[in-house]
């Protein structure tokens, strides 16, 4: 939670930058820790890191929205996560202005898609969310999707 209070050893926090990479705006959400992190912050990273990988096998063009929220659902469960305690979509990044920064296509668990599937073109931010949050950048290319940041998808430490 944002506050004044100092960060100190043993703390988390997630960092949420947004930046331009090859034109396209990019945004990338990592969690940091304090000093060394607990076993269980790495476990929960690494579940919202594999997700990604998950999503860039199955959200080829063409697929229909609703098999890759469902595949990233098993993934979830068949991680130990509880049912209805992660979440992973997005939203489009299209040319917007404020108040509205969405574009037209959200996607995600919870989502009715009807029989949208994914385009080639489409440009997504992409969130992993299980306690912990990661977020970061994706390009739905004819050959697969892409992901923006270089940024590592794992818990991150300072201090």
């Amino acid at each position: 939670v944002s506050g004044r209070r100092r960060i100190a050893t043993g703390d988390y926090f997630h960092a949420d930058v947004c930046g331009a990479v090859h034109r396209y705006h990019a945004r990338a959400c990592r969690t940091y820790h304090m000093g060394e992190p607990p076993a269980e912050l790495t476990a929960i990273t690494r579940i919202l890191a594999d997700a990604f990988d998950v999503l860039v096998e199955a959200a080829e063009v063409g697929t229909p929205f609703e098999q890759v929220t469902a595949r990233l659902a098993d993934y979830y469960r068949d991680a130990g996560v509880p049912e209805g305690q992660s979440f992973m979509g997005g939203y489009e990044l299209g040319v917007a202005f404020p108040p509205d920064w969405v574009g037209e296509c959200c996607w995600g668990s919870g989502y009715d898609h009807g029989d949208a599937c994914v385009e080639a073109g489409l440009v997504t931010n992409v969130e992993s969310v299980y306690f912990l949050a990661m977020v970061d950048t994706v390009v739905f290319e004819a050959s697969g999707p892409r992901l923006l940041s270089t940024v590592p998808r794992e818990i991150l430490t300072c201090g």
